[in-house]
């Protein structure tokens, strides 16, 4: 498992015995410093191997890091990063999302509340990106937005909001095609008292399990779905 620290531009892994189950889950003392390339660090991303992983900064930039080992953090260096700058759409990449072979990427703004849509040429590639002026406006929901992530086949959306302290699910008629997405029949998961200050979220691999972490409490909340 991996958390990215927002005050200490860190991303930190942790090992768990049970696939999962964050009840299991310890420090395995290993941690990689990005603050050299994005103070604030928001948000993460691995390609499908783990030989990638991408950044979020809150200055609207994607950094891309390599990994010799896959999803192996002792083995990132930041030498042949590669950036990507979103600041033309917001300057503030709270989110950040992937479809399946990395050909398109998604990029959460906190200041204007849109998720927005980039074609890459190369999968997972983000120096090949280019913004395909494709958004969706989630702040009639919430108008302070952190994460972005999608289903296994991209035909359902999940924001976190921290205002509402709420867990968005949005529908796409077409799988990872923003254009298709909409507020009809919008379902949403009100965390209740367990976080008041959702900025991460994420699935299992069979959306059983849902985790959200708590920025004020520095706690990571782990749901069941039946």
């Amino acid at each position: 498992m991996y958390i990215a620290g927002f005050l200490d531009d860190t991303v930190f892994q942790y090992d768990l015995s049970t696939g999962f189950d964050v009840s299991t889950a310890v420090y395995n003392n290993v941690s990689f410093y990005v603050g050299n390339q994005t103070p604030l660090t928001d948000n993460l991303a691995f390609n499908n191997d783990g030989t990638r992983m991408y950044i979020a900064g809150v200055q609207g930039v994607i950094y891309q890091y390599n990994l010799s080992t896959g999803f192996d953090l002792s083995t990132a260096t930041t030498t042949g990063f590669v950036s990507f700058s979103a600041t033309n759409q917001d300057g503030s990449a709270m989110g950040l999302a992937f479809n399946n072979n990395g050909t398109i990427m998604y990029i959460l703004g906190n200041n204007n509340d849109i998720v927005h849509q980039y074609d890459l040429s190369t999968g997972f590639n983000i120096s090949t990106a280019t913004y395909n002026n494709v958004n969706f406006y989630v702040g009639n929901q919430d108008t302070d937005v952190h994460t972005v992530i999608f289903n296994n086949d991209g035909t359902r959306m999940y924001i976190a909001g921290v205002s509402t302290n709420t867990i968005f699910q949005y529908d796409l008629s077409t799988g990872f095609d923003l254009s298709t997405a909409t507020t009809t029949g919008i379902v949403s998961f009100n965390l209740g008292q367990t976080t008041t200050n959702p900025w991460g979220l994420a699935f299992n691999n069979d959306g059983t399990r849902m985790y959200a972490i708590d920025y004020n409490h520095t706690i990571l909340y782990q749901y069941d779905l039946t």
